[in-house]
């Protein structure tokens, strides 16, 4: 394992964090089989993984915003979710036969191009001639996701805490995982005390906070992924019970809020990307000085 970072300000051992690790241990111990796994994968990463979360995400919820508009959804999100779905699985079988595919989810981007992804999408449900009601819910998941990223961001500096498979390295190293990658990712120096939010749980209650107030009919299969997506995060050890309780609450919150305010289009989603582009050099001051820093760089960025 790579080494871990040191202990960091949240109050490892107090009252809390026990009762954090206790409820979270029967998921950090769960075996699953490799297809099982493999399903989980997806809500546990995309909601967090830039090139799923600005790319595909987007299109999946202009398409279930707007459950009746099937020729778009058709034309659109259908080919998109194939390929994206399609190339997953490429990731996951190298993952399994040599242990190094996922990463390349997280390393194939640029800042260019994480920049633009977001962009595209829209571009995309513009040419598709989707609704504008369509337009507008994946316009307000996106702007949404970039403040609430930030947000986190800055609240993960404060804590500063460490994440699972570091502080219980020894207690979880034996516990079977098919995708191990997901744990080694997030057990380096420059990740391992960024467990207090998980930004991708964030990111899965953004996605059905998005979509609910875009079309309530959509609430099931909105939950269930958002749930996933927690699951997920604590399953590979990435997080604990509280730390996605928390992103939860922090997405779901700025999601109402930015909805309730305005009616998101393109142009939400720009100045969300400058707010988070302008800010988050100085958020980083938040952080232990002697800490690793987290640069702007999507390819370091939590996943």
């Amino acid at each position: 394992r790579s080494v871990i970072a040191a202990m960091g300000r949240f109050p490892e051992g107090g009252v809390a964090d026990q009762l954090d690790k206790w409820m979270s241990r029967p998921i950090f111990h769960l075996p699953l089989p490799a297809p099982a796994e493999f399903l989980v994968t997806m809500p546990g990463t995309w909601f967090g993984n830039p090139l799923y979360s600005q790319g595909l995400i987007p299109l999946l919820v202009a398409a279930l915003g707007l459950q009746q508009d099937c020729t778009s959804m058709c034309c659109t999100v259908l080919p998109a979710t194939v390929v994206g779905v399609g190339y997953w699985c490429k990731l996951c079988w190298e993952s399994l036969t040599t242990g190094s595919g996922i990463k390349k989810a997280y390393t194939i981007l640029s800042k260019p191009l994480v920049v633009a992804l977001p962009n595209m999408a829209m571009g995309v449900l513009a040419l598709g001639k989707c609704p504008e009601a369509s337009r507008s819910a994946a316009a307000h998941y996106i702007s949404s996701w970039f403040c609430a990223q930030l947000v986190i961001e800055g609240l993960k500096g404060l804590a500063w805490r460490l994440r699972p498979v570091a502080v219980l390295a020894k207690e979880l190293e034996g516990v079977p995982r098919h995708f191990k990658e997901l744990s080694e990712v997030v057990s380096q120096p420059s990740q391992a005390n960024l467990s207090f939010p998980s930004g991708d749980a964030a990111g899965g209650a953004i996605f059905a906070t998005a979509v609910v107030m875009a079309e309530p009919r959509s609430l099931g299969v909105a939950v269930a992924a958002a749930a996933m997506c927690g699951f997920g995060r604590i399953y590979f050890h990435c997080h604990h019970l509280f730390d996605v309780a928390a992103g939860q609450l922090v997405g779901a919150g700025i999601t109402v809020l930015l909805g309730r305010w305005t009616r998101p289009g393109w142009g939400h989603v720009v100045m969300s990307q400058l707010f988070l582009l302008g800010l988050w050099k100085p958020i980083q001051r938040l952080k232990p000085q002697d800490g690793a820093k987290q640069e702007l760089d999507m390819q370091q960025k939590d996943p």
